[in-house]
């Protein structure tokens, strides 16, 4: 499965998804990762129109903010954010920021004792869970 997502062919991962273990799906991250340039997932415009309609500010906690990319976006954009908390399943390039801290997971986000937070913000992630675990992850949240 790893040498097809090296080639682009992630469709073989995405339906696994759901049945691997979080300790192969890090596993899956980790060799991965590096084989890719920074990801962008995610529609500047639109995030910064949801972020300004709720306010964004406080403690912000991402799951799955892989280099930063999103935080650095939104901490230059919106100051009234205090700091932003990353969690993603290894460890990658991270963005330096004074506001900013990586957390890497060692088991599914829903099975942390606790966070702290006034938002949170989840690009590419939910989507390739099972029923199940979304809703965990949003039950906790």
């Amino acid at each position: 499965m790893i040498e097809q997502i090296k080639k682009g062919n992630v469709d073989p991962f995405r339906t696994a998804f759901p049945s691997l273990s979080f300790t192969e799906v890090g596993k899956i991250y980790e060799a991965v990762t590096p084989h890719f340039g920074p990801q962008r997932h995610f529609d500047v415009r639109q995030f910064k129109r949801a972020a300004a309609a709720v306010e964004l500010s406080g403690v912000v906690v991402e799951l799955g903010d892989h280099d930063g990319s999103l935080a650095q976006m939104a901490l230059n954009d919106f100051p009234d954010i205090t700091r932003w908390i990353g969690f993603d399943v290894c460890d990658s390039p991270a963005l330096k920021h004074p506001k900013y801290r990586h957390d890497r997971l060692f088991d599914w986000f829903h099975n942390l004792k606790e966070i702290e937070g006034d938002a949170f913000v989840s690009k590419d992630t939910l989507e390739h869970m099972d029923k199940a675990k979304a809703f965990a992850t949003l039950t906790f949240v």
